[in-house]
């Protein structure tokens, strides 16, 4: 049922899975896709996926993206929120958000405009996702 994001998002933007479980050991920034076709054509195509899967009680216990051996999907599904996430942010910021970087000493470094920060620790499913 997903499979399109897995070909959307996870591949082209390069996610990386951890062979033993269901959690990402890479994620990317979107620094470069920020605004460019590709992006929001994906964008738009989640925040459909979750306006119709709004509940999510419901998407997490549901045997159409879970079952009793894997959460490879529900995985799949939080590649697609950080994408809309970042995309939201891109947009609210009149297009002018980019990732934070660090300096040498790990401080981090303020552009002009705003930034995000790249992601902190792995994203594992589903109990460490921090949704409703």
């Amino acid at each position: 049922m997903i499979d399109w994001i897995n070909e959307t998002i996870v591949n082209p933007y390069r996610f990386k899975k951890d062979p033993a479980m269901d959690a990402w050991t890479k994620q990317p920034d979107f620094k470069e896709a920020l605004g460019n076709d590709t992006f929001v054509s994906a964008a738009k195509r989640v925040k459909s996926f979750f306006e119709k899967h709004n509940n999510w009680t419901s998407t997490k216990n549901s045997p159409t993206f879970r079952s009793k051996d894997s959460c490879l999907e529900l995985l799949y599904i939080t590649a697609a929120r950080y994408l809309l996430v970042t995309h939201v942010l891109y947009t609210a910021s009149d297009k002018k958000i980019v990732p934070c970087e660090r300096t040498e000493d790990k401080k981090t470094k303020i552009p002009d405009s705003v930034c995000y920060p790249k992601l902190m620790g792995v994203p594992l499913v589903p109990q460490t996702m921090m949704w409703g």
